[in-house]
């Protein structure tokens, strides 16, 4: 049995198509990848923030009561 031209054209069509589609998948899996990355990325410097913010907001604090106690001691001394 012998192929026409037009059904080795459609095979070789196909064969195409079905390489453009891998082709797309990979694409889009590097893609996914590369979102993946840069969230884990945001999330890792979002975390840093928020124990630089936590650290920084412990100090300020410590500081303000250290303030706030040698002021009442101050006070307490006068009267």
């Amino acid at each position: 049995m012998s192929i026409s031209r037009s059904q080795c054209a459609g095979q070789k069509n196909i064969a195409k198509s079905g390489a453009g589609t891998q082709n797309r998948i990979e694409v889009a899996g590097k893609k996914n990848a590369a979102l993946f990355e840069w969230a884990a990325f945001v999330k890792a410097e979002k975390s840093e923030l928020v124990l630089r913010v936590t650290q920084y907001s412990e100090s300020a604090r410590a500081s303000a009561q250290s303030t706030l106690s040698a002021r009442w001691r101050s006070l307490s001394l006068r009267h």
